[in-house]
């Protein structure tokens, strides 16, 4: 009996160390994705040739791409890396809790923008050229071919309006340039017989945004009237692992914004950020970081997440994690704080789980044969059934 007990005994302290390793190496491989992040900023940071660093960008985006003359800010990068590099309070509470090595998701997002800000243009950017609504400064580009081919550049003047040779004043200020695009195609077609007109945007009004909070480089900004509220985060360095990426305040146009990140970060709903042209004047304010949770486990992209309390349940937490690595009934194991502060494991809970601040959840395999497991409870670091197989 005694024998049986000692096999036993070594079985299951197996058992658990596996699990352990398969936590961490999950874990790992999320930190290693972020140590990629980190040492392709470093290499950066260490490149002393700055002229061939920024001819070798040049390759990767064409010029109205660049808010910086394609030159990179070295030392904001610093910032960025140092910040990166460091755990911070929320992550080493949360490791201290669960002997992990989780980190916030969604932040190096930033760092690679500032780097290909082609990307984000193309990716990204403040909407499609119809959608832009045209005020005082911005140019258009009108282009004839027929009888006589003729381009021209008119910018809208101070009384909003741009006055086009054979077909006069066209009001334009706080339209769309789609909608003003084929009123001037139309006019034009019926001014010049046997003319086709091509119609585009040239250079834009600059604008200044002030950014502010959680930002690595507050203040007022000067940008294209073309760009995107992701643009100019990214002018201000990017939002720290201090700031939300969830509650950030839009002051635009005599209209107030809440907008949530994770929409685009995380592929939710990504369109929503392309539907907001920063005006002059515009305040971008990101404040404090919000209520927090993590996961691990057979999960693809295990990390600490922001949620909105009341609201982000654990399907949502699985969605932008990328849901479950290997396919296969999961069981969702629940560590969470009490009102004094002691984590503890709470059992099982299911998909419509809210989640509340604090809480890590682990995705474990279903053994539905328990005739082939044993079920570790108590003192233990993760209470749950493991297959003897």
């Amino acid at each position: 009996m005694n024998f049986i007990n000692l096999t036993l005994r070594k079985i299951l302290q197996s058992i658990i160390c596996v699990y352990l390793i398969i936590n961490s190496l999950t874990a790992f491989s999320q930190s290693s994705n972020n140590s990629n992040s980190l040492n392709f900023l470093e290499s950066i940071l260490n490149n002393d040739d700055n002229d061939a660093l920024n001819s070798n960008l040049d390759s990767f985006n064409n010029e109205a791409d660049f808010e910086n003359n394609g030159e990179i800010d070295r030392e904001l990068l610093a910032l960025i890396y140092e910040e990166n590099k460091r755990e911070n309070y929320l992550e080493k509470s949360y490791n201290d809790a669960s002997s992990l090595n989780l980190q916030l998701q969604g932040y190096e997002f930033f760092a690679t923008q500032m780097i290909f800000p082609r990307r984000l243009s193309v990716n990204n950017g403040g909407g499609s050229q119809d959608d832009k609504v045209l005020s005082t400064g911005d140019e258009i580009i009108i282009a004839l071919q027929g009888p006589k081919n003729i381009t021209y550049k008119k910018k809208v003047n101070n009384d909003g309006g741009v006055l086009i040779d054979f077909v006069g004043m066209v009001p334009v200020k706080g339209r769309k340039f789609g909608e003003v695009r084929k009123e001037i195609e139309s006019r034009i077609s019926e001014t010049l017989l046997e003319t086709k007109a091509f119609i585009s945007l040239g250079k834009l009004k600059q604008i200044n945004v002030i950014i502010s909070g959680e930002v690595f480089k507050p203040g007022k900004h000067n940008l294209s009237s073309f760009s995107s509220i992701i643009t100019a985060l990214v002018k201000a360095g990017g939002i720290k692992k201090s700031g939300s990426l969830r509650q950030i305040k839009i002051y635009n146009n005599q209209k107030i914004y809440t907008i949530d990140l994770y929409d685009l970060l995380f592929g939710i709903n990504p369109t929503i950020i392309k539907n907001i042209q920063l005006m002059e004047g515009a305040i971008i304010y990101v404040p404090k970081i919000g209520k927090t949770a993590a996961i691990s486990g057979n999960i693809k992209q295990p990390g600490i997440y922001e949620i909105l309390i009341g609201k982000t349940d654990l399907k949502e937490i699985l969605r932008i994690s990328g849901d479950q690595v290997t396919p296969g009934n999961s069981k969702y194991i629940l560590q969470s704080f009490n009102s004094s502060g002691k984590s503890s494991f709470a059992g099982e809970v299911k998909k419509n789980y809210v989640v509340k601040n604090g809480d890590i959840i682990f995705l474990d395999f279903d053994y539905e044969d328990k005739s082939q497991s044993v079920q570790l409870v108590g003192e233990v670091k993760y209470p749950a059934y493991y297959s003897l197989k």
